[in-house]
């Protein structure tokens, strides 16, 4: 998976931002560190696809020469750290709430997608979000 390849991230980065620069006719130099932040940090379930869709998306909504976090989707600037939810002394039941939650809006609310990811039964995962008054 993509989110495991850590540094190739940003070298597939350069490539598609290249490659998509002349396709598209634009000027775009390189990104900005916070553009690398948020593309290094994101899980990328859909994998070198929507890492292409995302550096396209960015590059055609840039406004100056390099790209920054605020070109990218907004669905990979939300999706939150588990970890930075764990140092604050969470329960393991919001734990698991902000994994699903992130998972089903990567998903854009596809059920069976986001329970095949997290590895339970739709069933389960339609009871876990009635609990917590997610879905009716």
């Amino acid at each position: 998976p993509l989110r495991e390849r850590g540094k190739d991230i940003e070298l597939i980065t350069l490539h598609l931002i290249k490659l998509f620069t002349e396709s598209l006719g634009k000027k775009i130099k390189g990104y900005e560190p916070d553009f690398l932040e948020v593309i290094s940090h994101y899980s990328w379930p859909g994998n070198i696809r929507e890492l292409q869709n995302a550096v396209e998306y960015a590059i055609n909504v840039a406004e100056g020469d390099y790209l920054t976090a605020h070109d990218l989707p907004n669905g990979i600037h939300r999706e939150p750290s588990i970890m930075q939810e764990v140092g604050k002394a969470v329960s393991l039941t919001e734990v698991e709430k902000i994994t699903i939650v992130s998972t089903l809006d990567k998903f854009d609310g596809n059920i069976t997608k986001t329970a095949k990811t997290l590895g339970i039964g739709r069933n389960t995962l339609y009871d876990k979000l009635r609990k917590w008054g997610i879905r009716e």
